[in-house]
C-alpha cells in the first residue's frame, strides 16, 4: 500500500496540468466501441480503473439532470438485472476487496490513520452489512485528493434521484455469488452490504445504482 501511495503521489508531482483542482496528466482515455463514448482511466497498482461512471445505455438505465450544476449526473443508474451487461470487453465490476484497497489509499492520501476507521460487521435476516465508519466527516469523499473523481450523486428510486450526499455503486463480492452487493460511500465512511429490500420486489421501490468498471486480475483476500 505504501508503494502504491508513493507511485500515485509521484505521478501527481510530475505534472503541472490541473483540471478542477485535480491533476490530470496520469489519466488515459478509453473509448467504448459499442457506442463511441470516451472515459478517463487511471492505473492504481495492477488495476486500471475508470475514473467516471458508466454511460452505456441499457433497456432500464436512467440518466438524470442536476439542477444545481446544470449538467447531467455522472453516468447512468442501473437496476440489478442489467449490471452484468454494462462494462465493455476487458472490463468488469470491481470487487469488495478492490474498493476497500482504494479506500485505504484515500486514507493515506488524506493523512487519516487507518485505525480511525471503526469496523463493524453484522448479519440481519440473512443480509450482510460491513461498515467502516470515520467520525467527524473526515473522509471528505468528494474532495481532492480524489483520483477516481467520485461525486455526490445518490441513487434513484421510482425514477427520482434520492440519497444525495453519498456515492452508491454496484460491486461484486470476492467470495459470495450474491449479486446484490453494493457500496455506499460518504464523508463518514462506507457501507458494503447486500439486502433484498429496495433491490428486488416491487418495481416502484427498486433502487438503481451507478457502475464503475476496472480492468485487471481480481484482488484476492
Amino acid at each position: 500500500m505504501k508503494s502504491l501511495r508513493l507511485i500515485f503521489i509521484a505521478l501527481l508531482l510530475l505534472s503541472s496540468i490541473e483540471v478542477e483542482g485535480q491533476n490530470r496528466s496520469n489519466y488515459q482515455e478509453f473509448v467504448d466501441v459499442r457506442d463511441g463514448k470516451t472515459y478517463e482511466t487511471i492505473e492504481l497498482g495492477s488495476t486500471i480503473w475508470m475514473a467516471e461512471n458508466m454511460k452505456f445505455k441499457t433497456e432500464n438505465s436512467e440518466e438524470h439532470y442536476n439542477e444545481l450544476s446544470k449538467t447531467n449526473y455522472d453516468g447512468y443508474y442501473y437496476p440489478l438485472g442489467e449490471i452484468d451487461n454494462v462494462c465493455p470487453d476487458g472490463y468488469r465490476i470491481p470487487t469488495t476487496k478492490e474498493w476497500e484497497t482504494y479506500i485505504k489509499l484515500i486514507l493515506e492520501l488524506k493523512n487519516i490513520p487507518e485505525d480511525e476507521i471503526k469496523f463493524s460487521r453484522l448479519t440481519k435476516k440473512g443480509d450482510e452489512y460491513v461498515i467502516g465508519g470515520i467520525s467527524g466527516e473526515k473522509l471528505q469523499a468528494f474532495k481532492n485528493p480524489n483520483p477516481l473523481n467520485i461525486k455526490d450523486q445518490g441513487h434513484t428510486q421510482n425514477g427520482e434521484i434520492t440519497g444525495l450526499g453519498s456515492f452508491n455503486i454496484w460491486i461484486k463480492h470476492d467470495v459470495s455469488s450474491d449479486p446484490k452487493y453494493h457500496l455506499h460511500l460518504d464523508d463518514d465512511g462506507y457501507l458494503i452490504h447486500t439486502h433484498k429490500h429496495h433491490i428486488v420486489g416491487k418495481k416502484k421501490k427498486r433502487r438503481k445504482f451507478s457502475i464503475r468498471c476496472v480492468s485487471g486480475e481480481f484482488i484476492e483476500n
